[in-house]
């Protein structure tokens, strides 16, 4: 993979030709966080807006660039109406996390996950549009929400996915390499960039029958099983057999 800065949007927007572009979704960010939890002070609001623009412009937050086999198992996790809110709990209840997910080229997810709460701002650009898409979406594990909208669903499938489970993480410093030419990452940009990748898709269902196809399962561990952890259980076939693929990629689902 040949990661060049101005192809993808998250990495983009850091350069500081385009601070205003942060900038401004600081402001759209921070005045609906405001109205989200209600405040009206003007210095409140003031610490809003510095904290979003910390968020966004921070240049050491990790950016996470999402591989194409690992956006397919992400796509894959369900988030409806019976998903529990409560697998939140696993990330640290008194620590600030931010992450910035590259979801492909064009989106940029921008997750801060404090005090049992967890902020989304929903960046993405269109080849036919200069202006770039902007959506925020706030969730409290107070308020236990049931329906999410679909930058929330991206935002904690992302999160769960990097930290329930044991993606393969490949850490590229600004302008390194990793491997061979035809095999290898080379990290273009002027930034640090972890690649996630999903190793789940080595097995592949090749005979004739029923196909069950691959599926996540939230598995107690632990002591005392009080730790929970996404599992992949790889598809299988009933009646038959499972053995390695000689290609690379998720099965396809079956009817």
């Amino acid at each position: 993979m040949h990661i060049i800065e101005n192809q993808y949007l998250g990495l983009a927007l850091k350069n500081p030709a385009r601070a205003a572009v942060l900038k401004d979704a600081a402001v759209f960010a921070a005045n609906a966080y405001a109205e989200a939890v209600g405040v009206s002070e003007v210095a409140t609001k003031r610490d809003v807006l510095n904290r979003m623009l910390l968020f966004l412009l921070n240049p050491y937050t990790p950016n996470y660039l999402l591989t194409e086999p690992a956006q397919q198992v992400i796509s894959r996790i369900k988030v409806g109406d019976l998903f529990d809110i409560e697998i939140l709990r696993t990330l640290p209840e008194n620590k600030t996390l931010f992450y910035n997910f590259l979801v492909g080229k064009d989106r940029v997810l921008y997750c801060e996950w404090n005090k049992n709460e967890l902020y989304v701002i929903d960046l993405q650009r269109y080849a036919d549009s200069p202006a770039i898409k902007r959506s925020v979406s706030l969730i409290s594990l107070t308020a236990s929400p049931k329906l999410f909208d679909p930058t929330t669903v991206e935002a904690i499938r992302c999160l769960m996915f990097l930290n329930l489970t044991a993606p393969e993480l490949i850490q590229l410093a600004a302008g390194k390499k990793l491997g061979t030419r035809a095999q290898g990452h080379y990290n273009a940009t002027s930034l640090p960039v972890v690649l996630v990748d999903s190793t789940w898709n080595k097995y592949l269902v090749r005979t004739e029958g029923f196909e069950v196809s691959g599926h996540f399962r939230l598995q107690r561990c632990g002591p005392g099983n009080a730790e929970l952890k996404l599992t992949w259980i790889k598809p299988y076939q009933k009646h038959g057999y499972v053995r390695l693929p000689k290609t690379e990629g998720l099965p396809k689902e079956t009817a």
